[in-house]
């Protein structure tokens, strides 16, 4: 996975200076360009430390050197679901229900998701900027395709390397 501090302006914050935004408030088109194990992150607001895995989401919509926007998401490894009906669940179980309406995504591959087109919302972080805030199931004939190159580590996920609790 490779999105570049250096070359690469996200929408998503993830590296030091002002960074080129996603207009927020708004939903678009995506493809899933990578998700990975980022280890057990220490938690934060007094929850405990998790596993967590980081999913880039490659945006429809272009920044101003003609690149596609990527927001990130950051997410326990829980894919638990309530039995009741109600349809609640865990945040990860969420994304993965939408990127795959109607499976059984109780035990998954995550591989298997990588390349799966969906919506993202987009809203605003308490700062005003940018916010990945729900992942929707794609329009019907939404055929996206990721166009950056993802075998390299992104600068969200060597931050949370760097970061996590659990080091080998």
């Amino acid at each position: 996975m490779r999105i570049g501090r250096e070359d690469y302006d996200n929408g998503s914050g993830g590296g030091g200076g002002e960074r080129e935004q996603v207009k927020p408030d708004d939903t678009y088109e995506a493809v899933v360009g990578a998700i990975d194990y980022v280890g057990v992150q220490p938690g934060y607001n007094g929850k405990p430390p998790r596993d967590t895995v980081c999913i880039a989401f490659e945006l429809s919509e272009r920044d101003s050197k003609g690149r596609r926007f990527v927001m990130f998401g950051k997410y326990g490894m829980a894919l638990w679901k309530k039995a009741d009906g109600s349809g609640d669940c865990a945040p990860l179980r969420a994304v993965l229900d939408a990127l795959r309406p109607g499976s059984d995504n109780s035990e998954v591959d995550t591989a298997d998701f990588v390349g799966l087109n969906c919506r993202v919302l987009i809203g605003r972080d308490k700062k005003g900027k940018s916010k990945l805030e729900k992942v929707l199931p794609a329009k019907a004939g939404q055929a996206m395709k990721a166009e950056q190159d993802y075998t390299k580590p992104f600068g969200l996920t060597s931050w949370l390397l760097k970061n996590r609790i659990d080091k080998e």
